[in-house]
């Protein structure tokens, strides 16, 4: 039953990639293959990823070329595509009030992830989001005012004071994630701490700043990276890399690019999802499985696995597989790993609780607010042990 399951998420995976890849006119349809394929489940795995309104636009091309499919199939994907625009539109109309706002408020900020990626897509509202994510420079005036703000426009305060970001919800469809720091793994705590000054304004705007191409790819790698040693990333983000990567390539100092990669230590992982991202999207589906090397075919299958947010039951094997990635040769033992995870050290402490670089004195009650703050649900202390038990025992000391 788990080969067969697995078997059909591989042949889900090949096929909603082949749908993007058509959508962004990458490959021609490939007739018989679509015309095999159970859409119905397909549509299921797409919207688990977050792809279902570039997978439709791929579809639509197929049709076009004579690609024969289902009516009332054909009708559902539809209806998916159009929901799946309208609510893009809703965020959208969102997103653009809150930045006129926190201009008009003087808060410095930057869009991230998602919200600045998308405009680099051919068609940007094939690039589907689920929060509104940006950077913003903390002070506790800058905090109170961007609290204000978020409150006056209906969001209720889910977290303000802790982790690396913020958190507003405006139910059904608005969750917005303010940054007052990328990361928080100590490794990376440093390297981007003065990500303000790789920042320039944008033009006409009072507050906003915006990161370069090659910077705004770094860090859209760096977060994937961070998700797929912390339970998976899903095929979205394998897209993302490809069209900032290969569709823009013109745009970005490479040369850059990856001497960052390499300072961060992810250099090599972030060559193998490109690969696999090439790979995946130029070639017919036919001929991508015997095109793709032993680490690339292992990738991919995580990547199938995940969805939009990853597993707490992917968490441990895929430590096993990439961790070594952000900690250097050699994962860490349990112990050193169960004691990074209780405290990880003061440049992460602050960049989670940034009051404490003006109040040192904090510090040890941050370590303990953290950890109050820390998993209460049964699935996310089931993953933290996955984590801890994915490094090796015979390093117990």
């Amino acid at each position: 039953m788990h080969e067969a399951a697995n078997a059909k998420t591989q042949r889900n995976g090949f096929a909603l990639l082949h749908l993007c890849s058509i959508a962004l006119a990458q490959t021609r349809p490939d007739k018989p293959f679509i015309e095999s394929i159970d859409l119905s489940n397909l549509l299921c795995f797409a919207k688990k990823n977050g792809l279902e309104a570039m997978a439709y636009r791929g579809l639509q091309e197929a049709i076009r070329r004579g690609t024969e499919v289902d009516a009332e199939l054909a009708s559902k994907w539809e209806l998916a595509f159009y929901s799946a625009v309208r609510l893009g539109m809703l965020q959208d109309h969102e997103r653009t009030a809150l930045i006129s706002q926190m201009n008009e408020a003087g808060i410095e900020f930057a869009l991230i992830k998602g919200g600045a990626i998308k405009s680099y897509y051919p068609h940007p509202e094939d690039r589907q989001m689920c929060d509104f994510d940006f950077w913003y420079s903390w002070s506790r005036e800058s905090s109170r005012k961007l609290r204000g703000l978020m409150e006056g426009n209906g969001y209720s305060t889910v977290a303000d004071d802790g982790w690396i970001h913020d958190t507003y919800s405006k139910p059904p469809y608005f969750t917005v994630e303010p940054h007052h720091a990328l990361f928080m793994i100590p490794e990376w705590v440093d390297h981007f701490a003065s990500v303000r000054d790789k920042m320039t304004p944008v033009e006409g705007a009072k507050s906003q700043l915006e990161l370069s191409f090659s910077d705004l790819y770094v860090t859209n790698v760096a977060h994937a990276i961070k998700h797929l040693v912390q339970g998976g990333v899903g095929l979205r983000s394998l897209i993302d890399i490809y069209v900032l990567r290969f569709l823009n390539s013109p745009l970005g100092d490479w040369d850059y690019v990856d001497k960052e990669l390499t300072q961060l230590g992810i250099d090599k992982i972030e060559k193998l999802l490109a690969s696999v991202a090439r790979k995946m999207m130029t070639n017919n589906p036919k001929r991508c499985p015997p095109a793709l090397n032993t680490q690339e075919t292992e990738l991919l299958s995580a990547l199938f696995q995940s969805g939009c947010y990853g597993s707490s039951e992917e968490r441990g094997r895929l430590a096993r597989m990439y961790y070594p990635t952000l900690e250097g040769e050699k994962a860490p033992s349990r112990i050193q790993y169960l004691k990074k995870r209780i405290n990880p050290g003061k440049p992460t402490i602050e960049a989670m609780f940034p009051i404490v670089s003006e109040k040192p004195w904090l510090y040890p009650l941050c370590v303990v607010r953290r950890l109050l703050r820390g998993p209460k649900k049964a699935s996310a202390v089931t993953s933290e042990i996955k984590g801890m038990f994915a490094h090796s025992s015979n390093n117990f000391k």
